[in-house]
């Protein structure tokens, strides 16, 4: 029976990259560790540079087992037979100048995961409105990543506190120099919620931030626009690194070209990275990355709908999904982004000029009428009848009802649009013209509201019908208020037009004819 020698450090016979090194203890293994990683008595701690080596940095450890030092013929090659005793040793890396030049910025070569799982940190930097370009950004053809941050230069615990002070540190996003700055990592751009600052972070590097793909998110808020604009991405990404997300633009009454436009045979459909959105993917996150892209102004009224069928806009409150995957997939189901009171400046050369896109298969079919007779439409399709035009559905925004299409029609015609005006669709099942709200869905399939004919060569029965109801000019009528009394009420007529000697009150005042002039002004119901 063999027997071990229970004091002092056994001769190990370890090896490095498969080739075999001489005999050496313990000690001399943690002395010949890199630099960077300096030991007291034996331990691992941090280097006089500042660095810090962190067991969890390193490989997972590797077992050698002891050979018998009483048997020297069978040192370092026989195995301990009973029971056999094993020192657990921690590998390391040593840094090479093949490894920094892997990391090189500019180069576009990626070294394997298993040369780079527990060496760099991958992520990406946000601010609200989208994805910037990060100093350490190795790759040509996807720029919006970096992983110039080494495991060895946390500092440990890995909270997530300590995860941010580090790459702000690599962006020189310093906070006292940016007033106001909130910066939030997340795991992953897909993630739904930053880390919790309790909790913390495992495995940097090999299960957290270990691949482009599952790059940190790290999301800066309230940064100066030099800042923002030196670091917005200037080339897009190409689709290897993520999904398209595409999408049509539109302003409260017709479609707009947007600026992202891809395809010429259609060119309202307009698509982003799905890198370039700044997580969490709520529908608020989607619209400032697609109207930086389209430079729409943010103060302004905005809605995004799923599909063009879709009733009503996405709930602010919960996540949109996956990008590119569940929503914005294709061109056929691109989101609808519909923004309410822009500026004609911003409208003006954008909007869609015509009636339909050529192979529009699916039209509205409309005549316009006043109290004189019918009005030749802009857009007729069939000379026999010049009141009779057409209008492409896909031109027109979410959600299709009464307000909608009276607004579609009123910009193809050239008309501005009148509160007086009247929509009246054809009711099969009555077999008359019946009133439509301006909040009221319109129904294209069946017998509820309208019938929609797709052969355009054929004449359509059944057309929405524009009504422009004339009005009198109200009638002006003064009216003599009583001096020194209690004025409670005015009597006038709808649309009427009044004179008084002061302003409207819901409350008694005191009126006196001779100190100000009689105000002109209108009654409403």
């Amino acid at each position: 029976m063999l027997k071990l020698k229970p004091r002092g450090f056994p001769r190990l016979s370890p090896t490095r990259a498969g080739v075999a090194s001489p005999v050496m203890s313990t000690q001399d293994e943690i002395r010949s560790l890199p630099p960077e990683y300096a030991t007291v008595d034996g331990r691992l701690t941090a280097s006089p540079a500042g660095s810090t080596a962190h067991l969890s940095s390193l490989p997972p450890p590797t077992y050698v087992t002891l050979p018998n030092e009483d048997d020297s013929s069978d040192a370092g090659t026989a195995d301990i037979p009973a029971p056999p005793r094993r020192l657990r040793l921690q590998q390391w890396r040593t840094q090479t100048g093949a490894a920094d030049r892997l990391g090189a910025p500019g180069e576009t070569s990626v070294a394997s995961p298993t040369t780079q799982s527990g060496y760099y940190v991958y992520y990406r930097l946000f601010a609200p409105h989208g994805a910037l370009v990060p100093q350490t950004s190795f790759d040509q053809s996807d720029p919006l990543v970096a992983r110039r941050v080494k495991t060895s230069s946390f500092t440990p615990p890995y909270y997530p506190i300590s995860l941010i002070r580090r790459l702000a540190d690599a962006e020189s996003i310093h906070e006292t120099s940016h007033l106001n700055l909130k910066l939030t990592l997340y795991k992953a751009c897909t993630s739904d919620a930053p880390m919790s600052p309790q909790k913390l972070v495992p495995n940097i590097g090999i299960n957290t931030g270990s691949t482009p793909k599952e790059a940190l998110a790290l999301v800066a808020e309230n940064l100066p626009p030099e800042f923002v604009r030196a670091r917005g991405p200037r080339t897009a990404s190409t689709a290897q690194h993520g999904h398209y997300v595409y999408y049509r633009l539109f302003a409260s009454d017709g479609a707009l070209v947007p600026q992202t436009s891809f395809d010429p045979s259609d060119p309202l459909v307009g698509r982003v990275m799905t890198t370039f959105v700044c997580p969490p993917y709520y529908p608020a996150s989607l619209f400032r990355c697609l109207a930086d892209a389209e430079h729409i102004p943010q103060a302004g009224k905005w809605r995004l709908y799923k599909v063009r069928t879709s009733d009503t806009p996405m709930s602010e409150r919960q996540l949109v999904g996956k990008l590119g995957v569940d929503v914005g997939s294709t061109p056929e189901e691109a989101l609808m982004l519909v923004a309410d009171n822009l500026p004609a400046a911003f409208t003006e050369g954008r909007a869609y000029a015509g009636a339909a896109q050529p192979g529009a298969s699916q039209c509205v079919y409309y005549s316009l009428h006043h109290a004189a007779g019918s009005i030749p439409s802009r857009h007729a399709f069939d000379p026999s009848e010049p009141h009779i035009g057409f209008l492409d559905r896909d031109l027109m925004p979410p959600p299709e009802c009464g307000r909608t299409l009276k607004a579609c029609i009123a910009r193809a015609e050239g008309k501005p649009l009148s509160l007086y005006w009247d929509l009246h669709v054809y009711d099969p099942s009555r077999g008359t013209y019946q009133v439509l709200d301006d909040l009221r869905q319109v129904t294209w399939m069946g017998m509820a509201t309208v019938s929609i004919s797709y052969q355009t060569e054929s004449i359509p029965r059944t057309e929405l019908r524009w009504v422009d109801v004339k009005r009198p000019t109200p009638p002006f009528r003064a009216m003599q208020p009583s001096s020194g009394r209690h004025f409670t009420c005015l009597v006038a007529q709808r649309d009427e037009s009044v004179a008084n000697a002061g302003p409207l009150h819901s409350q008694p005042i005191h009126l006196d004819p001779t100190s100000t002039p009689p105000l002109h002004r209108r009654a409403r119901a």
